[in-house]
């Protein structure tokens, strides 16, 4: 059970510095905190390591309650030839696997 205000700090601290770390791949992060920041910095570094899942945003919260309409299938019309390959976005649960610590 973890409390419900540090773990949305924590997964908004991540949300903050993700596009540095995946704009400097750094080799380690280390979060510190004292007190109630301690909680922050601890659940931050254990989403960062993915043994505690980030919490859903409020569009993943949404799409939950809307009901699925199925769609057709729309055939390809692009130039594969022409086409590039967007880069891969590996998620950020697990992107600090044995790179990331806490300071409490």
């Amino acid at each position: 059970s973890v409390q419900p205000t540090l773990y949305k700090a924590a997964g908004d601290l991540l949300k903050e510095v993700e596009p540095h770390l995946r704009k400097y791949n750094t080799t380690a992060i280390h979060f510190v905190g004292r007190s109630l920041a301690g909680g922050v910095a601890s659940l931050a570094a254990n989403m960062l390591d993915g043994t505690v899942p980030l919490p859903k945003s409020k569009q993943e919260k949404k799409k939950k309650t809307k009901t699925k309409v199925p769609v057709e299938p729309v055939e390809d019309i692009r130039n594969e030839a022409n086409v590039t390959a967007e880069p891969e976005i590996l998620p950020l649960s697990g992107l600090g696997r044995a790179r990331s610590s806490a300071m409490t």
